[in-house]
């Protein structure tokens, strides 16, 4: 048990810190190169990358030969599961990449973060997620501090000599990518999870173990170690179908006036551009391996403290002044870290006791 909750924390803080890294980088790209949908585009394809790194992991630590491999990743339903999870996936990060020339990112990170609370009400609608006191009074501490950071970000200068402002706007794209982040994520638990949800759903990991009709043994609980392999394979159909699938998003965009006349970025931008896919396709193996080992719900949260971490970052690397940032910004971070806390404690505790007990008696 305590080498399980030492991984979803190593998990948790290397997302949060991938996140962190990617927000930065990406926000130079779009300065120079506003091609949003190809940004987001060519970012989820480097997800297929994941696929030969599966396979040697496969091979390696569940025995499984290039063969077999091949005939587990061929199934109609994870394909289908895939498609629609690098639909939904595409959507949160084009949103989110047009909104980040629209808000200060601390701020971004601040409105981004109300994803948990559309992953709750998601959660308890379709996972049977519990609804405890603790839960309730953290996601109030966690939403005062995203509405005090909000409603108190200052305008910041750029390095060009603007001024970077949040805009309404800004803040609608960013929400609006929160929602599409939180059914993801959702989404994500659903197909990690063999247990069945309250509602009788059976999910699409638990219709792996039929294999022509007969039913394979299944461990009771399948180790961290093979929930993360599984979410590899996972992220490299996201990128299949993301490729494959979605790139005439570039041209449509172009086409319907969204975006101006398409064209390459400069040498410069595309090597940021390939180091912030590198560290994105990093960023969602680790969330949705995060979220097998645990909860949608528990690193939704946990991802919050990219907001405090966010502002440690500007203060001590990027040469900012406390007072560059109203102290309503520094309370709105304290709120954030107490909201995780109070909840950290009820999001342990898997939402699937209760069939577990029903499975296997009182």
């Amino acid at each position: 048990m305590a080498g399980n909750e030492f991984f979803k924390y190593f998990i948790l803080a290397g997302t949060v810190s991938a996140w962190q890294a990617m927000g930065m980088l990406l926000t130079e790209v779009t300065e120079h190169y506003p091609k949003y949908y190809f940004v987001s585009w060519s970012a989820h394809s480097w997800y297929i990358l994941a696929i030969p790194v599966w396979l040697f992991l496969n091979h390696r630590y569940r025995g499984k030969s290039l063969s077999d491999s091949f005939t587990e990743i061929n199934r109609y339903d994870i394909q289908l599961y895939a498609a629609i999870a690098s639909i939904i996936s595409l959507l949160a990060a084009v949103l989110w990449y047009y909104s980040l020339p629209l808000t200060i990112l601390s701020a971004n990170n601040a409105v981004y973060q109300s994803s948990p609370f559309f992953v709750f009400i998601l959660s308890v609608t379709f996972l049977g997620e519990s609804v405890k006191v603790k839960k309730i009074i953290g996601l109030c501490f966690c939403f005062a501090g995203v509405l005090m950071i909000s409603l108190y970000t200052k305008d910041q200068t750029k390095s060009d000599g603007t001024t970077q402002k949040s805009t309404v706007r800004g803040y609608l794209l960013t929400l609006m990518s929160a929602l599409f982040a939180g059914v993801f994520e959702v989404f994500n638990e659903w197909i990690s999870h063999k247990k069945k949800p309250h509602h009788g759903l059976i999910s699409p990991e638990e219709a792996f173990r039929y294999e022509g009709g007969h039913e394979r043994p299944a461990s009771s609980e399948e180790s961290n170690a093979t929930k993360v392999i599984e979410s590899i394979r996972f992220l490299g159909l996201i990128g299949f179908y993301n490729c494959f699938l979605l790139w005439p998003g570039i041209f449509i965009v172009t086409a319907t006036g969204v975006e101006g006349e398409f064209n390459l970025p400069a040498h410069s931008v595309l090597v940021k551009l390939l180091i912030a896919s590198s560290i994105e396709a990093c960023y969602v193996a680790l969330l949705i391996s995060g979220i097998a080992i645990s909860s949608s719900t528990f690193m939704a949260v946990g991802q919050m403290l990219i907001i405090p971490m966010g502002y440690m970052v500007e203060i001590f690397f990027e040469g900012e002044h406390l007072s560059d940032h109203a102290w309503q910004n520094y309370l709105g971070a304290m709120l954030i870290i107490t909201g995780f806390l109070t909840m950290q404690e009820s999001t342990n505790q898997t939402r699937y006791e209760n069939v577990s007990q029903q499975e296997n008696g009182p």
